[in-house]
């Protein structure tokens, strides 16, 4: 068994009764997790696996498979889901960590990043929600090594973000 503390990418059907989650992990970078029976299970963990969730999953292996054995819910960032301007700003930011992150590489400053970049996004007047997401997108270009100061937004940050994020190959098929 293994303990790892991850943000909630996506998710997506496994059979019949389970779910795939791919998860930021802030050990091992992107993570793919199987919860098993979770779609026909009368507990409420099912919730926590939205995306968003930040966890703490304890894991067991089988093969190359990490298996969801339980849950500790640590933020759910629940406040989100009464705002779709917040939520729209929340997966922009879920889907740019998801095109950056690699598989079993750890980013723990990227993982920060993202964290404290959820969490503000809870607290935030509405009218912030575009300056916070600039930010976002600056400090993630600076963590990749393509801006030397984060503090100084350049007025083509989306044009940039774009550039890099096209330039990287982006596997989003199933497992």
């Amino acid at each position: 068994m293994e303990s790892i503390e991850a943000i909630n990418l996506r998710s997506f059907e496994y059979r019949d009764s389970s779910l795939i989650i791919i998860a930021f992990s802030k050990e091992y970078g992107r993570v793919s997790l199987l919860a098993r029976g979770v779609k026909k299970s009368a507990k409420s963990s099912k919730g926590l696996l939205q995306s968003f969730c930040h966890n703490r999953y304890i894991l067991g292996h089988k093969r190359d498979l990490s298996i969801i054995a339980s849950i500790d819910s640590l933020h759910t960032f629940s406040e989100l889901s009464f705002d779709l301007d917040r939520i729209q700003v929340g997966y922009e930011c879920l889907q740019l960590v998801q095109a950056v992150v690699q598989d079993n590489h750890a980013a723990p400053r990227l993982f920060d990043l993202c964290l404290k970049t959820l969490k503000n996004l809870c607290t935030v007047p509405k009218t912030n929600l575009p300056d916070l997401l600039r930010q976002f997108k600056a400090q993630l270009l600076h963590e990749e090594g393509l801006l030397e100061n984060a503090e100084t937004i350049p007025d083509n940050i989306e044009e940039l973000v774009e550039q890099y994020i096209h330039a990287r190959p982006i596997d989003l098929t199933p497992l």
